[in-house]
């Protein structure tokens, strides 16, 4: 189930321009991510990507090459809890955690932040804010976690409906399966530039 709380958070980018936000969670994984940064390579398009500690730990490689492409570059956590159900403390650990690895990486410290599952209530917010973080959630998050539910078509489909001027679209290059998010994009990315989006990272827009 994933949650989304309201509190200090940013849903939508502030623009009236046909511009949404391509997000991705839970990566770097070794086949997934490398296949996402093709199509977005061959799209000329980046994207922002909330990756996990862990994941980094195994391919760093792989935030390096989403890096040095252009993409932003956010904090999911280290190894993915509901922060929701921690303390300060435990809160803390994670986001430095993730954070120190990711600047180990890539020589910079991520400003944006994304709770795994949506979940972070208002003293898992004032963590992040004391730390320094924007936390960013999403118009819209696809299903594309639970493969066996879902088609690459109808994630395409899905995607493709919520977008609007500003709009955070969420999927997943990490945690699972994720053949059909990949292979759903190339068509989200098609359809949303007939229809005169751009697809871009999140700092395209004011926050």
């Amino acid at each position: 189930v994933f949650i989304t709380v309201v509190s200090f958070a940013c849903f939508a980018g502030n623009t009236g321009k046909k511009i949404v936000a391509l997000t991705f969670d839970d990566g770097p994984h070794l086949k997934y991510t490398e296949e996402v940064l093709d199509i977005l390579k061959k799209n000329d398009i980046k994207a922002t990507f909330f990756v996990m500690g862990g994941s980094v730990h195994n391919h760093p490689e792989l935030l390096k090459a989403a890096f040095l492409a252009g993409n932003d570059i956010g904090n999911h956590t280290y190894s993915h809890p509901n922060l929701a159900k921690l303390g300060d403390s435990v809160v803390e650990k994670e986001l430095t955690k993730d954070n120190e690895i990711i600047y180990k990486t890539i020589h910079v410290y991520p400003v944006l932040f994304r709770p795994p599952y949506g979940a972070c209530g208002e003293k898992c917010t004032k963590v992040a804010n004391r730390l320094g973080y924007k936390k960013i959630l999403w118009n819209f998050l696809v299903n594309d976690w639970d493969v066996n539910k879902t088609t690459s078509e109808d994630i395409a489909a899905k995607v493709i409906k919520h977008a609007a001027p500003g709009a955070i679209l969420g999927m997943h290059d990490g945690g699972g399966n994720r053949e059909k998010t990949v292979a759903a994009l190339p068509v989200i990315i098609q359809n949303l530039k007939k229809q005169g989006y751009v697809c871009n990272c999140f700092r395209a827009f004011k926050y």
